[in-house]
């Protein structure tokens, strides 16, 4: 456009975008896209999040 031009084009971050759901948190963290999971404490079975912190240590992402 016109400021393209002008050449006093601004650069926009991405917006910070909240995602949900164990599959697609498990590939963002595999994928390092992922900032923070937070993870619930009433999930049950348990085991379907016990593994989630060691994945998150692993990928040195907050949790």
């Amino acid at each position: 456009g016109e400021a393209k031009a002008a050449g006093t084009e601004t650069k926009t971050k991405k917006p910070v975008v909240l995602k949900y759901g164990l599959n697609h948190i498990t590939s963002l963290v595999e994928n390092n896209k992922a900032k923070l999971v937070v993870i619930a404490h009433d999930v049950d079975p348990i085991e379907l999040v016990l593994w989630l912190p060691a994945l998150c240590r692993k990928r040195n992402v907050p949790y």
